[in-house]
């Protein structure tokens, strides 16, 4: 997926199971913790980077768990330097 510099992102992860999974998301294979540009919100289930920067560009990664299984997703984002929409929006696959 590709976004313009400096404008926000939104990345979904809808994880289904029981007992609830726990989601921890990755990028480049490295943990991603909140900062002032990025957060999360519902349970992990949402990903958002405020103005994104060049270095948002990568491999995100969903990882949901619970005691039944794991189940992980991917979407690539690509961050480009002139500016052409207001948000991006990514869905990643359902895990049930």
């Amino acid at each position: 997926m590709n976004v313009a510099r400096a404008k926000p992102l939104v990345v979904h992860c809808e994880a289904v199971g029981k007992p609830d999974p726990e989601i921890d998301w990755s990028k480049d294979g490295v943990p991603i913790e909140p900062s002032k540009r990025l957060l999360f919100q519902s349970n992990k289930r949402i990903l958002i980077i405020h103005k994104t920067e060049k270095d948002d560009s990568g491999q995100y990664r969903c990882h949901a768990r619970n005691s039944v299984g794991n189940a992980t997703v991917s979407i690539t984002i690509r961050v480009f330097g002139k500016l052409v929409s207001n948000t991006s929006f990514a869905y990643c696959s359902r895990i049930y």
